[in-house]
């Protein structure tokens, strides 16, 4: 009744409404199989036999009877009561719950679960691999919170710890005075006096600037003698007291004196041996830090001074006779490579310890970089009584995953017979691996953090004993080495806690990401919080090809810039640098102006091909592809409960065990283990809710009857069907051959035109029955055919992409299943030019 008959046939009388493809296909085949095989018994003709079957197919669907005569001939018999012998009957088994029986060409039905259930049970494995399952994610449901608790807890440890926001307002405060108010090149007013500096901090360029600045801006307001006035006050507050000369503005406290260092290049052969003998010039070698261009803040931080370093120790009573002595003794010429103003302050109100280092960096091209740089330390970071709990807290949940991962070890060896090489197989895992490095990392943490302290609480007793120190040592040059020895201890202790915190710095900015992975591995229980993961291992593949072709272009890209704009910018001057700078671009940050500057076209050009190639194309294919790899696993899903309905039912549970009216998972495969063995993890034999009772007598019949039907459900989700193209391709394309051998065959009898012919005869009653056509093609086989025709009828098949190509083999199957019937219907055959495809 499909539309493509109605309008391919041609009858003298009304359409009658044909049976069902399925009702009409099963006693047909039995027919021509009962055929062949009495034929081949009678030592007749195979296509005889069928014929006759044929003839009587279609007198039995007319509505006549056989007659009492022939009543046991099986060829007489109606089509509905023929059936194959049972050697020959054949059984399929379908593609999602493999125990069900179906005939073949139902595989892919989709079936409710309850029916199933229902009918057919549930293999004893599948419902005891279900309960394992729902164990292990109730154990994942439940380590969720636990991961979600970890970040909590380090969160709050490192900001009571750190308290940055009371370091960094000490620090703005102490940079903002230096670079704007530490003066020099003042203009005089009327009777002389100097009243505004118009250069700064970073104004400093060359070596008379350098002094400049500190006889004239940082050391009148580091060691002030007498208190500020407004400009043109006619009065003066007089001279500060010894206990005002000690604070640096107001609330920062001066501990030590002022340091002044300074590191030097060694000397080494010149590039150019022959001019700089010529011009008689000496080369010095370049120090650890590479100072061509603009150093960093963290390069400047850490820069290490060299073993020919000098120091300077000025204090406030002689530092203008020191200073002037260094100038006019050349203190700093042309093998110097570095110098540091250093000193420390501590500011009470926030208990903070600040080491403010003033650093210039002398390149061998002339210029001068300058970099404020701050080191700051909490002296009591337990002053509240809350930052015990975090500590407390963190030390007890990481020593809990701690024993968790241990015991977990204990039963995994337990498991293997304690054989080493069968435990790490199973045992080594990217999760587990993630555990152990989380607990490492706690622990090393904490040694840090602990060391830090009790250097700390040292460097901590160095400032309270400070004025005491300073007070028993001798006034005046007398005292000198005295002082000098406090001032050295000081900043050394100081040094040796930056460092260790520095190292934890370091530690505790890569150890959110051990967090975050636990949490990744917490997520895996919850499928909707699992689909990033899942989505970006899925993608590893592609991503790691599509990288491959992203990385080649962008580093050319990268070089292009380096190769013509490295001479005129600095973003641009090396190959870090112009990796930094392109991946700004990429991510939408881009100085245009500055190359806009050099030469407009170039970087316009530049630009656009950039943006185009990077940004519009291969951004969009990134994120094509974890798109693509998502809407996949979305599709996926086996579960689509949220993270608070899975919450919900585990507090459900919870509570139904608490009354007991729920049985745990591990105790219901413990009980069928300990009374049915270990066979029962692979037994096939289906069970029903009261065969769950009778074995675990805890249990009611509605948990067993719950569990059963989520076993059955779980696994067919697990499992969908799916009709591979494969298999429904193999059958199509010997139909295809098939039909171009009848179209081959029998052109020019009526009602078969070739393929291709224009002209179309008119019908008659002379079709070739189905025997001539086995007989022309003898390898035809029946079954594939039916299994293709129930396959390309079954609604519910999703292997083919394309309608237009199901379309197709669903008219071919159909029509073929016409011929099988051995109706006088006349069809017009015609061979496409795909291959394995033709049209009825």
């Amino acid at each position: 009744q499909a539309w493509p008959f109605r309008l391919l046939a041609r009858r003298r009388g009304p359409l009658r409404p044909r049976p069902p493809l399925r009702a009409v296909l099963a006693p047909a085949t039995g027919a021509m199989r009962t055929g062949r095989a009495a034929a081949a018994q009678s030592g007749g003709h195979a296509h005889a036999a069928v014929t006759a079957v044929a003839t009587d197919a279609s007198d039995a669907e007319a509505g006549s009877s056989p007659t009492d005569g022939a009543a046991d001939d099986p060829r007489k018999k109606p089509l509905s009561m023929r059936t194959l012998p049972l050697e020959q009957q054949t059984v399929g088994r379908h593609q999602s719950y493999y125990w069900v029986e179906v005939e073949p060409g139902h595989e892919t039905e989709n079936m409710d679960p309850k029916y199933v259930l229902e009918e057919w049970g549930c293999p004893e494995r599948v419902f005891l691999q279900t309960c394992d399952d729902e164990r292990s994610q109730e154990e994942s449901v439940k380590s969720l919170p636990f991961a979600l608790i970890l970040v909590i807890l380090y969160a709050l440890m490192n900001i009571a710890h750190e308290s940055q926001v009371r370091t960094r307002g000490v620090e703005e405060a102490l940079d903002f005075q230096i670079s704007e108010n530490a003066n020099f090149a003042f203009s005089t007013g009327e009777g002389g006096g100097m009243y505004m500096g118009h250069k700064t901090f970073n104004d400093v360029n060359s070596y008379a600037d350098f002094w400049s600045w500190t006889n004239l801006g940082l050391m009148p307001m580091y060691f002030p003698t007498e208190a500020s006035v407004s400009e043109g006050a006619d009065f003066s507050l007089g001279p500060l007291s010894a206990d005002e000369r000690e604070f640096f503005f107001w609330h920062n406290r001066k501990v030590g004196g002022m340091r002044l260092k300074k590191d030097v290049f060694p000397a080494k052969e010149c590039l150019n041996d022959i001019m700089a003998e010529h011009y008689n010039l000496t080369c010095f070698s370049a120090a650890d830090l590479d100072v061509r261009l603009a150093p960093t803040y963290f390069e400047a931080q850490w820069a290490p001074f060299g073993d020919e370093a000098v120091t300077v120790w000025l204090e406030s009573g002689d530092y203008a006779d020191v200073l002037r002595r260094l100038e006019s003794e050349g203190w700093i010429d042309g093998q110097t490579a570095r110098v540091q103003v250093a000193f420390l302050v501590y500011n009470a109100p926030h208990d903070v310890l600040v080491s403010l280092s003033l650093d210039f960096f002398f390149s061998r091209s002339g210029h001068i970089w300058k970099h404020v740089t701050h080191q700051s330390y909490v002296l009591e970071p337990y002053a509240e009584w809350y930052s015990y709990i975090w500590d407390i807290g963190f030390i007890f949940h990481i020593s809990t995953i701690f024993l968790t991962e241990l015991i977990e070890m204990g039963r995994g060896l337990r498991r293997s017979r304690f054989r080493l090489r069968k435990f790490l197989r199973s045992y080594l895992g990217f999760w587990n691996a993630v555990d152990w490095v989380s607990i490492i990392m706690a622990y090393a943490l904490l040694i840090l953090w602990f060391i830090r302290y009790a250097d700390l609480k040292e460097l901590e007793g160095d400032v309270r004993d400070y004025p005491v120190q300073l007070a028993s040592c001798p006034s005046g040059p007398a005292g000198l080495e005295c002082r000098t020895a406090i001032y050295v201890k000081l900043h050394g202790d100081y040094a040796t806690v930056a460092t260790q915190s520095r190292d934890l710095s370091l530690l505790g900015a890569f150890y959110p990401i051990c967090i975050m992975l636990r949490l990744f591995k917490a997520f895996q229980a919850q499928p909707k919080l699992a689909i990033v993961s899942m989505t970006l291992y899925r993608s590893a593949g592609d991503l790691i090809h599509f990288g491959i072709v992203f990385l080649t272009a962008f580093f050319s890209f990268v070089l292009a810039g380096v190769a013509y704009f490295g001479r005129v910018l600095e973003d641009f001057s090396d190959f870090n640098r112009a990796l930094v700078t392109c991946t700004q671009a990429f991510l939408g940050e881009f100085d245009y102006e500055e190359m806009d500057a050099q030469n407009r076209a170039s970087a316009f050009a530049f630009l656009l091909v950039f943006q185009v190639s990077m940004f519009l194309i291969l951004l969009n294919m990134l994120i094509a592809i974890v798109m693509d790899q998502y809407a996949e696993t979305k599709g996926q899903l086996h579960s689509g409960d949220t993270i608070w309905a899975e919450c919900f039912e585990l507090c459900s549970r919870s509570w139904h065990k608490w009354r007991g009216t729920w049985v745990p998972f591990a105790e219901i495969k413990a009980t069928f283990i300990a009374q049915r063995g270990k066979e029962a993890l692979r037994s096939e034999a289906v069970m029903k809710a009261k065969d769950v009772v009778e074995i675990v007598k805890k249990i009611d019949e509605v948990q067993a009857q719950s569990l059963l039907e989520k076993s059955v459900e779980t696994w067919g989700q697990s499992h969908p069907t799916q009709v591979e193209l494969k298999s429904v391709l193999g059958p199509v394309s010997k139909s295809a051959a098939l039909a171009r051998q009848v179209n081959t065959r029998f052109a020019g009898q009526a009602g078969v035109v070739p393929a291709g012919t224009k002209h179309k005869k008119e019908p008659t009653d002379h079709l070739p029955a189905l025997d001539e056509i086995l007989e022309t093609v003898p390898e035809l086989n029946t079954d594939h055919l039916i299994r293709a025709a129930r396959l390309a009828m079954n609604r519910d098949i999703k292997s083919f992409k394309e309608k237009d190509a199901a379309k197709h083999l669903q008219q071919l199957l159909e029509g073929l299943a016409i011929l099988a019937q051995g109706s006088n219907t006349p069809a017009t055959i015609h061979a496409s030019s795909s291959p394995g495809v033709v049209q009825v």
